[in-house]
């Protein structure tokens, strides 16, 4: 440069202007060099952010899949169990259905016992008979012809039958030496014809031979003083057979059937007072 320069006489000074023009021309470039860098820098940045998101997004993804895959296991393990709850709960209902006809079939002849003496020998007998999981009434003539027993017996016969019903299932129970059955006034809803059926049903249970009764106690709650003299009346053979009396000289009675009457004293307790009919009065009097 300075070869040229002495050849066409320039000034030192235009030398220096040169070398100042060529050194910004070197930090214009060093300037756009250190630009591009900051601009691949910002883009690495980018990139680096951009990649750190993904990561993270990648992370999510992989916990979501992961729950996701809980919860499938959660929902095939309920509908295992589901399906396991299913099957047991069709196992009972199928063995208390088999219990339900093996109670059934042992206590048919108990309740037709019961009510034949209920109805005064009624030509239909009826039985209990498990149908699509309830226990339904039906009268039978020992043919097909079968109608349901709520269709042709008024209330009071139903209740009839229902306490047939009872007095049946009290014969086969075995799990307890206690043979009480305790009836809590039976008799709503029945007139004095189907109060004096009731008694004869129990009549029928209590001297009957049959195994299951053998020893059976009732214990009869009612409001009706009517009828507890009616079913002392009718059931007063029942004293008498046993040849157990006590001597005259004392007040005890020594019977099978006995009515206590309950009422209340004047400081609130309840008493209990031996009911002894008239008739009865008069033939120990005798």
């Amino acid at each position: 440069i300075d070869a040229e320069l002495k050849t066409v006489g320039a000034s030192r000074d235009v030398r220096t202007v040169l070398d100042m023009e060529q050194r910004a021309r070197q930090e214009r470039d060093d300037l756009t060099l250190f630009k591009n860098k900051a601009l691949e820098i910002k883009q690495d940045l980018r990139i680096l952010e951009q990649s750190r998101a993904l990561s993270r997004a990648q992370e999510q993804i992989a916990a979501a899949e992961q729950s996701l895959k809980s919860v499938q296991n959660r929902q095939q393990r309920l509908q295992e169990r589901g399906v396991q709850f299913k099957n047991l709960h069709q196992s009972l209902e199928t063995l208390q259905n088999d219990t339900a006809e093996i109670v059934l079939e042992n206590i048919r002849r108990p309740v037709s016992i019961v009510f034949q003496a209920m109805t005064a020998g009624c030509p239909w007998d009826i039985e209990f008979r498990l149908e699509d999981g309830k226990v339904n009434a039906v009268l039978t003539d020992g043919s097909t012809h079968d109608v349901t027993a709520t269709s042709v017996l008024n209330s009071a016969y139903v209740n009839v039958a229902a306490i047939a019903f009872r007095l049946a299932l009290a014969s086969q129970q075995r799990w307890t030496r206690l043979r009480t059955v305790v009836l809590d006034d039976p008799i709503p809803e029945m007139d004095h014809l189907t109060q004096s059926a009731l008694i004869d049903g129990l009549e029928a249970v209590l001297s009957s031979a049959f195994a299951p009764w053998q020893d059976l106690q009732f214990v009869l709650t009612t409001w009706s003083e009517d009828f507890a003299v009616m079913a002392a009346h009718k059931l007063a053979h029942l004293n008498d057979s046993n040849e157990q009396y006590a001597p005259l000289t004392t007040a005890a009675v020594v019977d099978d059937f006995v009515i206590h009457r309950l009422s209340s004293g004047l400081d609130g307790t309840i008493v209990s007072e031996r009911h002894v009919p008239r008739w009865r009065s008069a033939t120990r009097a005798a």
